[in-house]
């Protein structure tokens, strides 16, 4: 997939515009990736999509799931049937998604999909539109399939295949038997008639690894997310490993095979600021720690397309890297290149790369300038760095 289907249902805005991008940054202060570190703060790996779904999707998500889930201990060996479930649900998604019409006629993406995992639990997430017309038939279906036990379960997938011919859409529920036959949890689910003719699906896959740990619900809450992710235009969001071998399925996403067309620049661009701001996060985390934890969120602005990224640094780490972002403030390009050449010979010297600040030379340059930072105290001798760009 290139990164122009990825944007594909979305525009680009770079009409002119009374606001200036420090009045962007003042009146929404809801973009802030710190309340989302926060929120998500006991949760090891958070996955939230919102977009179009595509068949190509399905092995970059499954990467991101198992490259963070081999370093759990706990889940790592039933990373199989994590991937499993992962898998069936996107399908779900891809098949008997609608694309969403609200009241005033338009048209809006298929809806959102995510995961998180919780010490050994492991929770899946999605939302999609459902035409009003099918909204009985598919709760007496997951009514069904939960009141049944697991061999009842088997039985009825093998009536389903002997006696029910495969449609377009994937079948008579086949997906849905078997989410309740691997997840050995009951499809937790709700409906909100919010649309033009359609309904919202939400339902939860649970995995609970360990017997006798409750389940935790968020049908709610994937909803609160959803509705406020199209408020405020966020795409993807990802809390977890951003070393980099864990953030290669995440580039790959957003990345792969820049399509030809006239946003071919601007979305290589995007492609490399975030391979950066990314990498930064492993330049700049706490050493002490195996994994580079952080988050990452992009989303469209009425300036183009913006990228947050935080993470947890030491306080010692605070003053040179202030020092290298001051030193990038309010530059032109041309100052920004003599100062990159500048640096880039000094780091043939340096025994530590990382102090050379180029990665936050590169960053400031292919934005142009247009960059925030803050660092907010946590305690125990670290803060968290949250750094954000719009392209």
């Amino acid at each position: 997939m290139s990164m122009y289907a990825f944007f594909g249902p979305f525009v680009l805005l770079r009409k002119e515009t009374k606001l200036t991008i420090n009045d962007y940054r003042m009146k929404d202060e809801r973009l802030s990736v710190f309340s989302l570190f926060h929120e998500n703060r006991d949760a090891r790996l958070v996955f939230t999509y919102r977009g179009p779904f595509q068949d190509s999707l399905t092995e970059r998500i499954i990467g991101i799931s198992e490259n963070t889930l081999e370093n759990q201990d706990e889940l790592a060996r039933v990373n199989r049937k994590v991937s499993f479930l992962i898998v069936e649900c996107f399908q779900n998604v891809l098949k008997h998604g609608e694309h969403a019409v609200h009241e005033d006629g338009t048209t809006g993406d298929r809806g959102l999909f995510g995961f998180k995992s919780y010490l050994s639990s492991f929770y899946i997430n999605s939302i999609n539109p459902v035409p009003l017309s099918e909204k009985r038939k598919i709760k007496e279906h997951v009514d069904l399939v939960n009141s049944l036990s697991r061999e009842e379960l088997k039985e009825l997938y093998k009536q389903q295949i002997q006696t029910n011919s495969l449609s377009e859409k994937g079948g008579a529920g086949l997906g849905l038997i078997e989410l309740a036959r691997k997840s050995g949890q009951p499809i937790r689910y709700a409906f909100d008639d919010a649309l033009l003719s359609q309904s919202l699906f939400s339902n939860q896959i649970s995995f609970i690894k360990e017997e006798g740990v409750e389940e935790l619900l968020f049908i709610d809450d994937t909803r609160d997310t959803y509705h406020q992710m199209l408020r405020e235009n966020n795409l993807m969001f990802y809390k977890g490993d951003l070393s980099q071998k864990s953030i290669l399925p995440l580039l790959n996403i957003v990345e792969l095979n820049v399509s030809q067309g006239p946003k071919q620049r601007e979305l290589k661009k995007v492609g490399h600021i975030l391979i950066e701001m990314l990498q930064n996060i492993s330049r700049h985390s706490n050493d002490d720690k195996a994994s580079r934890d952080g988050v990452f969120l992009i989303g469209l602005s009425p300036f183009g397309v913006r990228i947050q990224t935080g993470n947890t640094v030491p306080n010692s780490a605070i003053e040179p890297l202030q020092k290298r972002l001051k030193e990038v403030t309010g530059k032109s390009a041309e100052e920004l290149k003599k100062l990159h050449t500048e640096r880039f010979k000094e780091s043939i010297s340096l025994k530590d790369r990382n102090s050379s600040g180029l990665g936050i030379i590169q960053i400031a340059n292919a934005c142009n300038g247009r960059f925030i930072y803050d660092f907010k105290d946590l305690g125990n001798g670290e803060s968290f760095f949250s750094f954000g760009v719009v392209v």
